[in-house]
C-alpha cells in the first residue's frame, strides 16, 4: 500500500551559484528500510512523524531523473531525494499479500491472496487489536454485524502489512434498534425538540420544527393552508403519488386529420390495477386557458389496461405547431396519468436508409456481415422495405495461384428487411475467389411505393495472413497463431501483468502453439510474445460474463448465479436484515425459499475480475 507524498522542508546552507543553470535535484534518489514499527506510526498518523531516526538503513538507490524498476524485497521503504532546500519523501509498503474487501453492506470481511491470486488461509490478521479468524464457509476473513475502522495488521511469514479501514459498513443491530427507539415514533418528538435546535445552531438556519414554527408567522403559511388552490393542488398531488402508469402512443408526432392511438396502464401505488372508469381529454401543454376537450368515457378492457384512438379532425379545434396532453382523469377531474404529444403540419420526410458492414477488411474464413436497415420520419421501422444486394470485385491485390477464376459478379441476394432493428446479412464464405481482393457492395431498397435507394460500401478480403490471437472461451485463456485463418503449431512466451502499468509480471512462461490454460481473474494484463510479434489481452476490456438472476411465484423466491468464467465470488442474501444464506464458490449458484410475494430479499454479490473486487446487487 502506498501513501501520497508529504513534503518535508528543511533548512541547510549552499554556496553561491547560477540558478537558472544549477540542478534543482539531487543526482540520486536513496531508498532507506524503516521497521515494521517506524512503519506502523506512519501509518497509523501520517509522514509528519518522520524524523532523522528514520533514515538509518540503506537500501538501495537510483538516479533521480530515473524510475526505479527493479523489485524490493519484503519491506516498509522511504524514498527520499534533496529539491533545492527540501527533503522529498515518499512510504511504500511491499508485501507479499494482495487484500480485497468484501462489502455485503453488513460484514468486516477481507479477503486475502498471493501475486498468482492462490488464497491465504495461515495470516493472522488484526483491526484494533482484535482477531479477526479465517471463515472457511466463506474462505475470507470475516466478522459478522461489524462497522470496525481503524488500521488492519496483517502477519504473515515473519512480516506485517498495514492496511487503512475506510469502507462504511452496515452499522451493528444494537446500534439500529437505539437509533430506532431514539429517532422512531413516538419518542422521536422528545427527540427532535432537542436535536432540532443543534442542527440549526450547526447550519445557521432553522431545522425541523423550528423551521415549521418559522412558516407559521410568514404570509405565505397562511396562504397555503387556506388558499382554496393551494387546497386543490395539495389534493391532486396527494392523489398523483397514490397511482402510478404510464401512456405510449403509435407516433410523437401527428399531421392534421392523423389518426392518434395510444395505450395506458394505470396502477395505484402498490401495484394493484385501477378498475374504474377514466374521462379522456386533451389538453395544452403549456396555455392552460385553452379550452380542454373531452373525449370519451373509457372503461379498461382488462384490469388497469386501457387503449383508445381517435381522429384528428377540424372540430377539435387544435392548434398547429402546438403540443398536447392526453389527460386520464377520474370522475372528480383528479389526473391519473398525463402525455404528451405534438400536433404539427410538417413535411413527410422520404424514408431512410443505412447500409454497412461490421470490419473493412477480412481474412480468409472469417465471416463477413453486413447491417442494413430502414427508417421512416418517426424513426420507426420502414415495414414493407426489401433490400437487393450485388457484390462485384473491383481490385487484385494478390493471387496466390497462377491462375485463378473470379467471377464478374461475386453474389448477388434479395430479402425483406425486419421489423425491429438492423437486417443481418452474413456473406458464405464459399462466394470469395481464392486470391486477396477488394469488392464493392450495391444495395438498392424498394419499398411498396416504388420508392428506390441505393448505397455502396466496400471492403477487402486477404487470402493469406498471419494473426497471432489471445482470446477469452469461457473459463480459458486460448492463444493461437493462425495463417489464412488456419490454426499453425509454434513457440511463444505468455507473460501475466497483476498491476496496471504492466512492469512486473507475475509469470513468464514458454508456451507452444496452440495453448490453453485456465483464466486467472487475478491477472489485469496477458501477453503473447514471439520475435515476429505480440498481442495483449486486458481483463479490464473483457465481460466477466457473471449474471445474477432472481425469480418469484407465488409462493417462493429464487436466486441463480451464473459464473461461465469459474470466478471466484462471495454471496449474502438477506431477508430484511436477517442473514438467510452466505458462502464462497466458483461454480453456478441456486437458492430457493417458500416465500410470500410480498416479502422482500436482498442479494449482495462479491467477486473477483481484473485483479479487482467487484460488486453486484
Amino acid at each position: 500500500f502506498t501513501i501520497p507524498f508529504l513534503f518535508i522542508c528543511l533548512t541547510v546552507s549552499g554556496f553561491s551559484q547560477d540558478i537558472t543553470t544549477s540542478r534543482k535535484t539531487s543526482f540520486y534518489t536513496y531508498i532507506f528500510k524503516i521497521t515494521e514499527s517506524e512503519a506502523r506510526q506512519i501509518y497509523r498518523k501520517n509522514l509528519a512523524v518522520v524524523t532523522d531516526s528514520f533514515f538509518h538503513t540503506v537500501s538501495d538507490s537510483f538516479p533521480t531523473n530515473k524510475s526505479f524498476a527493479k523489485p524490493l524485497p519484503v519491506g516498509h521503504y522511504l524514498f527520499a531525494f534533496a529539491h533545492e532546500n527540501e527533503l522529498v519523501f515518499e512510504f511504500k509498503s511491499v508485501s507479499r499479500l494482495q487484500v480485497k474487501t468484501l462489502n455485503n453492506k453488513n460484514d468486516l470481511a477481507l479477503h486475502l491472496h498471493d501475486s498468482s491470486g492462490n488464497l491465504v488461509s495461515d495470516a493472522r490478521v488484526l483491526v484494533k487489536n482484535k482477531t479477526i479468524r479465517f471463515d472457511k464457509n466463506t474462505q475470507s476473513y470475516r466478522l459478522k454485524n461489524t462497522h470496525h475502522r481503524g488500521l488492519l495488521a496483517i502477519e504473515y511469514q515473519g512480516f506485517t502489512s498495514y492496511y487503512a479501514l475506510t469502507t462504511q459498513y452496515k452499522i451493528r443491530k444494537f446500534e439500529k434498534v437505539v437509533r430506532r427507539i431514539l429517532f422512531g415514533r413516538p419518542l422521536s418528538y422528545v427527540t427532535k425538540i432537542i436535536t432540532d435546535p443543534i442542527y440549526s445552531i450547526k447550519h445557521h438556519q432553522p431545522i425541523g420544527w423550528l423551521w415549521k414554527l418559522k412558516r407559521i408567522f410568514t404570509g405565505d403559511f397562511w396562504y397555503r393552508a387556506f388558499d382554496s388552490y393551494q387546497i386543490g393542488q395539495r389534493k391532486e398531488n396527494r392523489f398523483e403519488r397514490k397511482h402510478r402508469g404510464f401512456i405510449i402512443f403509435n407516433k410523437p408526432r401527428y399531421l392534421p386529420n392523423d389518426t392518434l392511438k395510444f395505450k395506458a396502464v394505470l396502477l395505484k401505488r402498490k401495484g394493484k390495477a385501477v378498475k374504474r372508469e377514466v374521462s379522456v381529454f386533451i389538453e395544452n401543454t403549456y396555455y392552460s386557458q385553452e379550452k380542454k376537450v373531452k373525449m370519451i368515457q373509457l372503461k379498461p378492457y382488462q384490469s388497469g389496461f386501457y387503449e383508445h384512438s381517435f381522429f384528428l379532425h377540424d372540430s377539435l379545434k387544435l392548434k398547429l405547431a402546438s403540443e398536447y396532453n392526453i389527460v386520464l382523469k377520474n370522475k372528480k377531474g383528479r389526473i391519473y396519468q398525463q402525455e404528451s404529444f405534438k400536433y404539427e403540419d410538417y413535411e413527410l420526410k422520404s424514408n431512410t436508409y443505412t447500409f454497412r458492414s461490421d470490419k473493412k477488411a477480412y481474412l480468409k474464413g472469417e465471416k463477413v456481415v453486413l447491417y442494413a436497415k430502414g427508417t421512416d420520419e418517426n424513426d420507426l421501422n420502414v415495414l414493407d422495405a426489401r433490400l437487393s444486394i450485388t457484390i462485384l470485385p473491383t481490385r487484385a491485390i494478390n493471387f496466390t495461384d497462377e491462375m485463378v477464376f473470379v467471377k464478374d459478379t461475386t453474389w448477388h441476394f434479395e430479402q425483406k428487411l425486419d421489423a425491429l432493428g438492423e437486417t443481418k446479412i452474413t456473406l458464405p464464405d464459399s462466394i470469395f475467389a481464392n486470391a486477396e481482393l477488394e469488392y464493392c457492395v450495391m444495395a438498392e431498397f424498394l419499398n411498396s411505393n416504388n420508392e428506390k435507394q441505393s448505397k455502396n460500401l466496400s471492403f477487402t478480403c486477404h487470402y493469406q495472413s498471419q494473426e497471432f490471437r489471445l482470446n477469452l472461451k469461457n473459463d480459458s485463456l486460448t492463444a493461437g497463431f493462425f495463417i489464412s485463418g488456419k490454426s499453425q503449431v509454434t513457440d511463444a512466451e505468455l507473460i501475466g501483468y497483476a498491476d496496471k502499468d504492466t512492469e512486473q509480471a507475475v509469470f513468464r512462461k514458454k508456451v507452444k502453439l496452440p495453448y490453453q490454460e485456465k483464466l486467472n481473474p487475478y491477472i489485469k494484463t496477458y501477453k503473447l510474445e514471439t520475435d515476429k510479434d505480440q498481442v495483449d489481452l486486458a481483463l479490464k476490456e473483457q465481460n466477466p460474463e457473471l449474471q445474477v438472476f432472481t425469480n418469484r411465484t407465488a409462493d417462493s423466491v429464487f436466486v441463480q448465479i451464473n459464473n461461465p468464467r469459474k470466478l471466484p465470488f462471495w454471496y449474502t442474501i438477506f431477508y430484511k436484515n436477517e442473514r438467510l444464506a452466505h458462502g464462497f464458490g466458483k461454480d453456478n449458484f441456486n437458492f430457493s425459499r417458500k416465500s410470500t410475494i410480498t416479502q422482500k430479499y436482498f442479494v449482495s454479490l462479491q467477486y473477483v475480475w481484473n485483479n479487482q473486487m467487484r460488486e453486484e446487487e
